[in-house]
């Protein structure tokens, strides 16, 4: 992108404004905030698009959602099982009670539809069984089974699609009858409720709105694919047709008319993409604002549900198709006054995009006074006919062209006191160029007014060095402008994004590549306090932890000659502790202790060999030069209990320390040293007090200070 000279003096964008000077513009938008080609058709999709999804407003067959958590299923020749995601928990996972290929009562055959009911219950198609399975939330308990239902004609109902209604009604799409029923609370089919399709078509998807109108997306019997023939049929409450539509902004006629459409009647999705990634915004109407969950469900090319497994689920999420563009298009901006005569225009510099077999290309004209007849025959040649700019050759008239795609041009229209730009766009159909800002420079002030006037006599000498000139000055001004640019660099808050990571390495620092660029920022704004603890244990802990986002207490650095140095009283206990520590850490007896160092971090933190590696690195950077370490990694081992799960009672079910068998203390055994001998007891044991918390240390490090019991006695030391 070229580099913009400051000071400018007319900005053209969104925030600033675009000035159209055409009130109807020519085949070009302005609503994504940019000057683009418009498309030739709309961008809602049509209502009977093939991945059966009525067009993305509503979620796709087989997915549904419940609070935050997204349930889908995932069938195949191999399986049926259901997955869930949820936001606290990693990627989808099946639910372990649900699934498997089988008739029995939590097993399923070839599942295709889900949904909740009013009950907030999980409703599961399962087709092949041709019933209906319906699980509590969040117990996932087994409610009721329903089905399978016979027809007037005693063939076996094949539910492919569900979906909740009012009143706790359901609405099942009948594969095996072409047909749709709709069941009440209780789970008994309405005689009254027609729900026939026309003839030839089978049901696909279903969805149903606020006022109990079924809403179907049909299939011709004798053909299957994208490509077969496809229509959506809406039935009224009673089971009628009344309409077939084809696009979801369609006006539906209903008694009384309400003017809505199908976009109206559905209920739109909670699913969103960002690319291929599936999004679930949040339904908390108390925040209409809040950022959505990320989800680890994609979209693959043809426009599939991606699983975790990397499979390809057999549901549909709605892609928008390619849009149609406009194949040429003209803006034309309004008239600018340099509120100077004869004034010689400098430069214009735009920022854009132009994809390949596309173009933008900007025409200038000046003059002393305002032109509202641009478009009128040439104004010295009237056999010229008409200016069109989008000829090919364009026919100019008195406007100057610059080359194609020429992201910043210098105006060679004469010198005028109004100027007028254009900006013609030329594009594939598949694709357009883009004008994100256009800078203009009211006055051309070059080097060649620091030349004698020899330089300017003759006018075209003149004109050819002054362009020559401009070269050169642009060149000094994006210098002069970068140099004094300079400063906003240094502010970690305001620097650009690309800047960060060469900031890191002027403190011989490396940012991690997978990081986003608000956690880049805040690494970088403790870099002058880590710099100054560079090469301590506190330097490399607080190093460490915003490296890789641990918090207190990890990591431990434990440093190997302080466990070295032996105290005077209790030494046998001291050697006891430093040689189990030894032992824990893998250390020999012959350990460099006073240069080595052992760093001790969660396991997930360094669980990848890429993450091991960044760690490894960061580590050696603010390490002293002389000392090598050891990494360890810790894992989580025993809970001592919660509110919410079953826990372990030190002294009954769970011992601290490395014992050889599972053995309760003796009788005689009254303390010692923790780890060896000694537990804590949740009640006190026959004939042993027990070590009193409050009054024991779980330390390898000595007790220096003085303290003495409100009796006189000495504190009773346990050592770790």
């Amino acid at each position: 992108m070229t580099r913009v000279i400051l000071p400018y003096d007319v900005l053209l964008d969104e925030v600033a404004g675009w000035r159209p000077l055409d009130e109807e513009l020519r085949n070009v938008s302005l609503e994504s905030g940019r000057v683009t080609l418009q498309t030739r058709q709309s961008l809602n999709p049509e209502f009977t698009e093939p991945n059966g999804t009525f067009g993305g407003a509503t979620v796709p067959r087989g997915v549904t959602i419940h609070g935050n958590d997204i349930y889908i299923v995932n069938a195949g020749a191999d399986r049926s099982e259901i997955l869930r995601w949820r936001p606290c928990c990693g990627p989808a996972y099946p639910i372990p009670t649900i699934g498997g290929i089988g008739s029995g009562p939590r097993q399923l055959r070839a599942p295709s539809g889900l949904t909740i009911n009013v009950r907030n219950d999980l409703v599961i198609a399962d087709s092949d069984n041709r019933r209906l399975l319906i699980f509590t939330l969040p117990e996932l308990a087994l409610r009721r089974i329903i089905g399978p239902l016979y027809s007037s004609d005693e063939e076996p109902w094949r539910p492919v699609d569900v979906a909740a209604g009012p009143h706790g009604s359901l609405w099942v799409a009948d594969n095996a009858n072409h047909r749709i029923w709709r069941l009440d609370r209780q789970g008994t089919p309405s005689h009254y409720y027609a729900g026939p399709l026309p003839e030839g078509f089978t049901p696909l998807r279903l969805a149903v709105d606020r006022y109990g109108r079924a809403i179907v997306l049909a299939e011709a019997h004798d053909e299957t694919g994208d490509h077969a023939p496809r229509l959506v049929v809406m039935l009224d409450r009673h089971g009628q047709s009344f309409a077939e539509v084809a696009y979801l902004d369609q006006e539906v006629e209903v008694e009384p008319e309400t003017g809505e459409t199908l976009r109206h009647l559905l209920s739109p999705s909670r699913l969103k993409l960002s690319g291929d990634t599936v999004l679930l915004e949040s339904a908390d109407p108390r925040r209409p604002h809040a950022e959505p969950h990320t989800t680890d469900l994609t979209i693959d090319d043809s426009g599939r549900l991606q699983l975790p497994d990397q499979t390809s689920g057999p549901y549909l999420i709605h892609r928008p198709p390619i849009a149609t563009f406009e194949t040429e298009g003209i803006f034309r901006i309004q008239p600018l006054d340099s509120n100077r005569v004869a004034n010689q225009w400098h430069r214009v510099v735009l920022e854009m995009e132009a994809p390949e077999r596309t173009s933008v290309r900007v025409f200038s004209f000046t003059s002393e006074v305002p032109r509202p007849d641009l478009e009128a025959v040439h104004p010295t040649n009237p056999e010229q006919g008409p200016v069109n700019l989008l000829a090919q050759p364009p026919r100019l008239g008195p406007w100057q062209a610059a080359p194609a795609n020429a992201d910043e041009w210098l105006i060679q229209s004469p010198p005028g006191r109004f100027l007028y730009l254009a900006l013609v766009f030329k594009g594939s159909g598949d694709d357009t160029p883009s004008v994100s800002s256009i800078y203009i420079y009211r006055q051309r002030e070059s080097s060649l007014r620091y030349l004698p006037a020899l330089y300017q006599a003759d006018e075209t000498s003149r004109h050819l060095l002054d362009r020559l000139l401009s070269l050169f000055d642009t060149i000094y001004g994006e210098i002069e402008t970068e140099i004094e640019d300079f400063p906003r660099h240094l502010d970690v808050a305001g620097a650009p994004a690309d800047f960060l990571p060469w900031l890191a390495t002027w403190f011989d620092l490396n940012l991690k590549q997978d990081w986003t660029t608000q956690q880049s920022r805040e690494f970088l704004r403790n870099i002058v306090e880590l710099y100054q603890w560079r090469g301590t244990v506190h330097g490399l802990r607080r190093t460490l932890q915003l490296h890789s986002k641990l918090s207190d207490p990890m990591p431990q650095i434990i440093e190997h000659y302080r466990a070295s140095q032996e105290p005077v009283e209790d030494s046998e206990a001291w050697t006891a502790a430093t040689g189990a520590m030894d032992s824990w850490l893998g250390l020999s007896p012959n350990d460099d202790a006073p240069h080595h160092f052992s760093v001790v971090v969660p396991g997930y933190a360094i669980e990848h060999p890429d993450k091991r590696a960044a760690t490894r690195q960061m580590i050696d950077a603010v390490k002293p030069a002389h000392a090598h370490y050891t990494l360890r990694p810790v894992y989580s081992g025993v809970r001592l209990g919660s509110s919410r799960t079953r826990g372990t009672i030190i002294g009954v079910d769970s011992l601290l320390g490395s014992h050889t068998g599972w053995q309760l203390p003796g009788e005689h055994e009254q303390e010692g040293i923790l780890g060896t001998r000694t537990v804590l007891p949740s009640s006190p044991v026959h004939g042993s007090a027990g070590i009193r918390l409050g009054s024991t240390r779980l330390s390898g490090i000595p007790w220096r200070q003085n303290r003495t019991h409100s009796n006189g006695e000495e504190p009773k030391e346990t050592l770790l």
